[in-house]
């Protein structure tokens, strides 16, 4: 009996190692060992959306980005709301940014090089509203 556990055990590990080996480089990505991300820079928002009563009002929100580079350098965070960076980081792969904000349109987030025009990575922070702008004015019905 104790024969036929051991040959149950060493079937079942041996269908693992044939399943993850076919995993690794046949077609299942999915199964296989965790890969370095292709991108060379990944920025994250949280929230991704913020959600105001009504169209045209501010929006309040606690910011949280997160950002990864592969190669380490003198980074930037910019936001569409101002020119001037939010924050940098000197001679680092990844950085952290968090910030109470107010606004009535999207914000634009973008990672750069420090002392570089250009972005390397942007992120959207989406605006949203429980009910939008009304043309129309309040009506106060009356009887008399």
């Amino acid at each position: 009996m104790n024969y036929f556990i051991n040959q149950t055990f060493i079937y079942k590990l041996l269908a693992y190692i044939i399943l993850l080996i076919l995993g690794t480089g046949l077609g299942f990505p999915h199964l296989s060992f965790a890969k370095e991300s292709q991108a060379p820079y990944s920025l994250v928002i949280e929230p991704e959306q913020c959600v105001a009563m009504r169209q045209g009002q501010l929006c309040y929100m606690d910011v949280k980005i997160s950002w990864q580079a592969k190669q380490m350098s003198d980074y930037c965070l910019f936001s569409s709301l101002q020119a001037k960076a939010l924050q940098c980081w000197s001679n680092v792969i990844t950085g952290a940014f968090r910030q109470e904000m107010s606004a009535k349109e999207n914000l634009v987030f973008s990672l750069r090089k420090k002392g570089s025009l250009s972005d390397l990575i942007t992120n959207e922070l989406e605006m949203a509203w429980v009910y939008d702008k009304s043309t129309r004015k309040n009506v106060s019905w009356r009887m008399f």
